[in-house]
Parts: structure tokens; sequence; C-alpha cells
């Protein structure tokens, strides 16, 4: 029977019973897979630091956007897939802060901890990304000349720059996967 990956955490850990000075001692060992980057150290350190900074830059840029007051924003179609942007950030900025502390040899947990969290919050966040930039561009064409056109197209283009950084994130990570050793 196939087991499924249900708890990552203890993925490949094993406890074992050890007995010093007549007392018994439950130790846990890590038997499972470990996960290396195809990178030499240097490279290694290039993509943890372009990995934080992307999330670092998304997340400030999201948290600027969201206090400038457009309205776009204010329709269901625009703004719930905004406001909807904070989870994939929050789990985007514990796999980023979680990749900062890998090293180049992994056990599953720090493998699924790291790189994908950053994967699943980034291609979670261009999804909702690209919804919010569709639904930007349709309430421009239906209600374009009722609003401040100039703060709307500036507000737009935050979002396409948000965007692209969470595209060169997501080919970043799509790039340099972990391989089982």
């Amino acid at each position: 029977m196939a087991r499924l990956r249900r708890d990552w955490y203890l993925e490949g850990w094993s406890r074992e019973y050890c007995e010093t000075d007549g007392k018994t001692r439950m130790v846990w060992k890590y038997t499972g897979e470990y996960f290396r980057y195809e990178l030499s150290p240097r490279g290694l350190r290039r993509l943890k630091a372009a990995c934080a900074l992307l999330t670092v830059l998304m997340a400030a840029l999201w948290f600027h956007l969201s206090m400038l007051r457009v309205a776009g924003r204010e329709f269901f179609f625009v703004g719930a897939e905004w406001f909807l942007c904070i989870i994939p950030f929050m789990v985007l900025i514990l796999g980023a802060a979680s990749f900062l502390t890998v090293r180049e040899r992994m056990t599953y947990r720090a493998m699924y901890g790291s790189y994908k969290r950053c994967r699943y919050g980034s291609f979670i966040l261009l999804a909702l990304l690209a919804l919010t930039i569709a639904g930007e561009i349709v309430f421009l064409c239906l209600y374009g000349s009722q609003v401040n056109l100039r703060r709307e197209i500036l507000w737009l283009a935050g979002v396409a720059v948000c965007f692209g950084c969470d595209l060169a994130l997501v080919l970043l990570l799509r790039r340099y996967p972990p391989q089982i050793e």
C-alpha cells in the first residue's frame, strides 16, 4: 500500500531506544533520503540570495501597493485576488527564511521546508497576481473614464513588477531543483 506524505516533518526519521546508565532514552535518527543542489557552494549562496531578495522585494512592493488608494481594488474581481495574495506570501516568506539556513546536504524536512514551500507559494502567488492584473484590465476597460486613470495605471504597473519578480522566482526554482543523492 502506498503511503501518503502527509507528515513531511517526520519523513525519514525513526525512533530508536538506547539504554544508558540503566535508563532508556528515545533518540531520533535520520534514515531517509538526502537531497543536494547540483551547484557549487558559491552558486548555492547566490541562489539563496536571489530567492531571499526576490521574496523581500515582492513583499515590500505588495505592502506598498496595498497602502495606495485605487478604485479598481474596491471591486471584488480585483480586490479579492489582491488580498488573497497574503496567504501564499506567508508560505513564501517561511520558505525563503528556511532556505537561508539550508546546507548543501539536506534532509527531506529541510528540502520541504525550504524549496517546496517557496515553489508552492510562488506558483499560487503567480496565479493570483495574474488574476489581479486581468481583473484590473477589465476594470479599466469598463470604468476607465470614471476614475483617475494615471493612478490606476501606476498601480497596475506596480502589480506587473511584482508579477515579474514572482515569475523570475518561479523560473529560478524550476531551473535549480534539489536532487536525491
